[in-house]
């Protein structure tokens, strides 16, 4: 039985802790940098709206949300590069073919990709998960992974941590998939598993397990 003493120095052991990841995915980053960046008014006038109605940054209260994609050019023909949350609930998806989009979506919202920008938020994101630990790392285009370890009980423990987390950056205009767990690599595949669904619980796997 071990107890907790080194046999060489005599000295008391630290206590160990088990490693704790707390992985961010943002999967419309894309779309909300263009939101927040006041570039939806361009992309009404890019596609066949009024003056009038590319005025503000988003269509008229009582009509329905339109589709907003990015593209890039790929094999000589332009692709989706990112979709917005109702593009994705439309079926479109990143290496679509625009006129392929557009003959499905014909209110479909398109903007050629910027991935400098993209490149930019991130950065900018990822100086203000800071707050949190200075062990952190991009995994881009569109998140990142924090080395929790021992540090989750400073923020009132891991459930409040991702709930600060989250309430943070839904308040900035992001939509965060989050999660926990022992490796960066077991918390970033939560992520991308976890229903998008509002309101579902961050998932946390146990430490240790």
């Amino acid at each position: 039985m071990s107890t907790g003493v080194s046999a060489q120095s005599g000295q008391e052991k630290a206590p160990l802790h088990h490693k704790r990841y707390l992985a961010i995915f943002l999967p419309f980053l894309v779309s909300e940098r263009i939101r927040y960046q006041g570039l939806l008014r361009e992309g009404f006038a890019r596609n066949g709206l009024s003056r009038d109605e590319a005025g503000t940054d988003e269509p008229p209260a009582e009509a329905a949300p339109r589709p907003l994609v990015t593209t890039c050019e790929e094999r000589g023909a332009l692709r989706l590069a990112a979709t917005d949350p109702v593009a994705a609930q439309r079926g479109l998806h990143p290496g679509m073919a625009l006129a392929d989009a557009r003959a499905r979506h014909h209110d479909l919202i398109a903007l050629p990709d910027d991935p400098a920008a993209d490149r930019a938020l991130l950065e900018r994101i990822t100086d203000w998960a800071r707050r949190y630990t200075p062990l952190l790392a991009q995994d881009p285009p569109d998140a990142l992974v924090l080395d929790m370890t021992g540090g989750a009980h400073l923020f009132g423990g891991e459930e409040a941590l991702l709930a600060d987390i989250r309430a943070r950056l839904e308040a900035q205009g992001f939509t965060p998939r989050l999660a926990i767990a022992g490796t960066p690599e077991a918390a970033a595949a939560l992520t991308r598993a976890k229903s998008g669904k509002a309101g579902a619980p961050d998932p946390v796997i146990a430490s240790g397990a």
